[in-house]
């Protein structure tokens, strides 16, 4: 029986597809890639391997992302979904713990655990931490729009858009989505409307075990496309929710405390996305600007340190763990801390590793084939 199905949305990096397939290899999970591309991958429209089944469309075009979701959430038909970017890894372990927690935690929408930044460094794959995104963080108030408020000032959006999600309402969340026209708008407004939906929905607390790899970077988007919500979009964002809510909504005591929901939600999207946000932090603060050079003799000052850390990290791997046990390690040294003694988590990161350092920019067809008749 499928336990849940992965849609990965890709944009002309078709073979990294082909890595996982490999990856997902003989678990019952269901991949449904949703290509951007201009021309097919040539690796077929379905298949399978053990019971891991795929199968695969197109709709060309980067701007193409919104229909390519709506179309692809429309064709899953397990309990559970989850969205992947294509270079990146959601480890199969931690798909079954996340969806077990689901199973026994009613009241939230969505669950995942912990992640990390995969580098190759010297040939050898490194774990980071991925900024505040790591930190331990939760949405567990009561009040849904606490939670959607919540989420905006914190800025958290990733990582409730790589979770695992109960499907229904993913779905209903796809029903909206077509109904809304994104293209020209903020490159995250999907990704904003998708969370907050969900968080209005159930809580969500990040989980602590091993989960989610970033790899790689995102093709950057057109410069047609804006890198900041303007003041518009963020009116019409707060009108899709008022709509996708207005059973919360009518449930408020009055039309002025309806108005104070509203505009607190549009203040926060402009604060967290609009373009004041968009800028450097030193350039947020007129006093900032005003101040002598003290910030670029600190920026020199922390790139130096970055330089030393990084000669240590490549030549001197065990040196560097021991000055900095917190900060960056090689991947066998999170197996060993992480992996909680479990044979079949140490197997899943042992599978991650061997896949992403033997095909760093994935499998071309050929490749892929001899892959197959190995396994």
């Amino acid at each position: 029986m499928t336990l849940a199905t992965a849609v990965i949305l890709s944009y002309n990096r078709q073979d990294v597809l082909r890595r996982q397939l490999l990856y997902y290899a003989n678990k019952p999970v269901h991949l449904i890639f949703a290509d951007g591309s201009d021309s097919d991958w040539g690796s077929g429209d379905a298949g399978s391997i053990g019971e891991m089944t795929w199968e695969y469309f197109r709709i060309s075009g980067h701007d193409s992302v919104s229909k390519r979701l709506v179309e692809a959430v429309y064709r899953v038909e397990t309990e559970f979904m989850f969205f992947l970017d294509d270079e990146e890894c959601i480890l199969w372990t931690g798909v079954q713990k996340a969806v077990e927690f689901l199973k026994q935690n009613p009241d939230h929408s969505c669950a995942g655990g912990a992640v990390k930044i995969v580098t190759s460094v010297n040939r050898r794959m490194w774990v980071d931490r991925w900024g505040h995104w790591s930190r331990p963080f939760s949405l567990s108030d009561e009040d849904p729009i606490v939670r959607l408020t919540s989420l905006n000032k914190s800025k958290r959006t990733a990582n409730l858009y790589y979770q695992i999600h109960r499907s229904l309402i993913v779905k209903k969340f796809a029903k909206r989505l077509s109904n809304f026209e994104v293209s020209r708008k903020y490159s995250g407004s999907v990704e904003i409307m998708f969370t907050g939906f969900v968080t209005v929905y159930g809580k969500w607390t990040s989980g602590d075990y091993p989960f989610w790899f970033r790899y790689g970077s995102s093709i950057a988007a057109p410069s047609t496309v804006p890198s900041f919500m303007s003041v518009d979009e963020a009116t019409e964002m707060v009108e899709w929710f008022d709509r996708a809510f207005i059973d919360i909504f009518l449930r408020v005591n009055s039309v002025e405390e309806k108005t104070l929901i509203t505009k607190d939600l549009h203040e926060t999207l402009l604060r967290s996305y609009g373009e004041f946000a968009s800028l450097p932090k030193r350039l947020r603060n007129k006093k900032n600007i005003d101040r002598d050079f003290n910030w670029l003799i600190s920026a020199v000052r922390n790139q130096s340190k970055y330089i030393t850390k990084k000669l240590r990290r490549t030549y001197l791997p065990e040196a560097f763990e021991r000055k900095y046990p917190d900060e960056a390690m090689r991947f066998k040294t999170y197996q060993t801390r992480y992996s909680g003694g479990f044979k079949e988590v140490v197997a899943d990161l042992a599978k991650f590793e061997d896949l992403w350092s033997r095909y760093p920019h994935g499998l071309s067809i050929s490749q892929y084939q001899q892959e197959l008749a190995r396994m």
